[in-house]
């Protein structure tokens, strides 16, 4: 059991001076691109106009991707409306989820 561990210890500090010597050989450029990510790339509206149509296009899909609701906002929006019903006409839970979901799915179309 012991030599297993020496075993283990002799390997792991092989392996952490072999990640110094890299860090070592790496310069600092390197470094600080190993360790922080890339930042997203913001477009000024300049910058949109000169880009290709279909660019433009999945530039403007995924801005609408992020503008939407969240499923936790609509979520929390149901159950307050559904608590609304609830109280107001004084029916059940199920009843007043069903009446939500049929004006929600009729404002919809």
């Amino acid at each position: 059991m012991e030599d297993h561990w020496k075993k283990f210890k002799q390997e792991m500090q092989e392996h952490i001076e072999k990640i110094n010597e890299f860090l070592n050989e790496t310069s600092s450029n390197e470094k600080s691109q190993l360790v922080k990510p890339e930042e997203p790339v913001t477009i000024s509206d300049n910058e949109k106009s000169q880009i290709p149509e279909q660019t433009q296009q999945i530039f403007l899909e995924e801005n609408k991707k992020s503008e939407k609701s969240s499923r936790k906002k609509i979520y929390g929006k149901l159950k307050d409306l559904v608590k609304e019903v609830m109280e107001k006409e004084n029916i059940s839970r199920a009843q007043a989820y069903r009446r939500v979901k049929k004006r929600f799915s009729e404002n919809s179309q």
